[in-house]
């Protein structure tokens, strides 16, 4: 199966289609199907800390809190959800609980690929969380936030 060809700038934290002679390049690894799960925001739980409250932000009452997601996943059947809670961890602290709940975070986003090999390891370099995560021959890199 071939999806749209995705160049991931992990010093950005961003990826961009590919062209080839003004046409989109198709990529037929696994590459951009790990670069949506991990890069797109799944909808956070019902008790989900939002990382606005861990700002100390003032709640609107006329609004509900953003808990992000996709619109597409209300039409899921089998209740799958796009993207992961990765975004969830944008301004945590650099312990090693957080750094669990960035590995369960990918996990849970990468859960459809059943039967296939993923892996998905998570540390710190300074006061920054690094992930890196495969997909059958595909492999990322990227940041996890700004630590606090």
């Amino acid at each position: 199966m071939s999806d749209l060809a995705l160049a991931f700038d992990a010093e950005r934290m961003i990826c961009d289609l590919v062209f080839t002679n003004g046409d989109l390049l198709l990529d037929e690894s696994s590459l951009p199907a790990l670069l949506v799960s991990l890069g797109s925001d799944s909808r956070a739980k019902p008790d989900d800390p939002l990382p606005d409250a861990l700002l100390g932000a003032a709640p609107d009452d006329t609004l509900p809190p953003d808990r992000r997601g996709w619109v597409g996943d209300a039409l899921a059947e089998d209740n799958q959800r796009i993207g992961c809670r990765l975004w969830l961890l944008s301004r945590e602290k650099t312990t090693d609980q957080v750094r669990r709940r960035a590995i369960t975070y990918a996990r849970e986003g990468l859960a459809w690929a059943k039967g296939r090999s993923v892996s998905v390891e998570a540390g710190w370099i300074g006061n920054r969380l690094m992930l890196r995560a495969s997909l059958g021959a595909a492999r990322v890199e990227m940041r996890i936030g700004h630590a606090v």
